[in-house]
């Protein structure tokens, strides 16, 4: 989240037995200080742990020393402590800081969330009362408490419900047909269908949906567990955040129009970022660029969606 500019170091750091343990050894302080330095560019790269240039290219060694400004023999003997110590894991996309929930400030991200929401929500009463639907504003305020957190959660669970039907039709629609062989229909293709639902979602729950729709769609992912699913929520974020092309529901038609079984997230991207410099679709048919269309006037409140029970 690029709001977010600090980690979480707590105050007893010293007394866990690894710093210790550290802090017996040669060149303690400097390894300390990379420790410090390796968790703070963790949070730059804001990747879940991850520590990279980019996503193509991690960290080396020498690199490392000329960023820490530390010989390159101390930030071997320092890594090589950590991998030892379970401080660190290494792979082919880089450093992982291990248990980064720890120096992830939960409860500042929460609190982000929780502003963004309210302010949402404050957003959408006072467009209620400009458009004069005070009734429809009444209702919707909670009467107590306890009542409003429990049709929030009725609420979500229907939504839930429904984007789950909708992703199956999905899954069935494009194991039958080939995009590139549409022609115009009359009924909305259920690809449409899913944008619809999904652009009436709150603007907060969109990114998470998005990542949710992209596993159920190519289920290959699965196996990368949380890691896979935490790098699909970090790219996805990063690419709806671009100035002018960037948005929830753009890069969920790119998720969805996409033609073949397997889809990265680095696939998404580059095709997000090079279908964006172009005036045109250049693979999309009559039928994709009918649907988008629907979902553009969908957005400006021109149609609205179509209830299907």
């Amino acid at each position: 989240m690029s709001d977010v500019k600090w980690i979480k170091i707590t105050t007893n750091m010293f007394d866990d037995e690894k710093v210790k343990l550290i802090e017996a050894m040669p060149d303690a302080d400097s390894i300390l200080v990379i420790w410090i330095k390796l968790l703070v560019q963790a949070g730059k790269t804001n990747a879940s742990g991850y520590i990279f240039l980019n996503e193509n290219i991690p960290y080396t060694d020498e690199m490392l020393s000329t960023l820490f400004n530390r010989p390159l023999n101390t930030i071997r003997f320092a890594l090589d402590t950590f991998k030892k110590f379970g401080m660190i894991e290494m792979d082919e996309n880089g450093i992982y800081i291990n248990n980064w929930e720890k120096h992830q400030n939960i409860e500042g991200l929460e609190k982000i969330r929780e502003q963004t929401r309210k302010r949402v929500q404050k957003h959408r009463q006072q467009k209620k009362l400009d458009k004069g639907n005070v009734t429809e504003t009444l209702r919707n305020a909670p009467e107590s408490e306890s009542e409003s957190e429990s049709e929030s959660e009725q609420k979500r669970e229907e939504k839930n419900k429904d984007l789950s039907s909708l992703i199956e039709s999905v899954k069935e629609f494009k194991s039958t047909h080939s995009l590139s062989e549409l022609t115009l229909e009359r009924e909305p293709t259920p690809m449409y269908n899913l944008l619809a639902e999904f652009t009436r979602l709150p603007p907060e729950d969109k990114l998470g949906k998005i990542v949710q729709i992209y596993i159920e769609l190519y289920p290959e992912q699965k196996k990368y567990g949380t890691a896979g699913r935490a790098k699909a929520h970090d790219i996805f974020q990063e690419l709806i955040q671009l100035p002018d092309c960037g948005s929830p529901e753009e890069l969920l038609k790119e998720i969805l129009y996409f033609e073949g079984e397997t889809l990265t997230p680095f696939q998404v991207k580059d095709n997000f970022i090079k279908r964006r410099g172009q005036k045109e679709y250049t693979f999309t048919t009559m039928k994709y660029e009918q649907d988008v269309q629907r979902a553009k006037m969908l957005e400006r409140g021109e149609i609205y969606a179509e209830h299907r029970g």
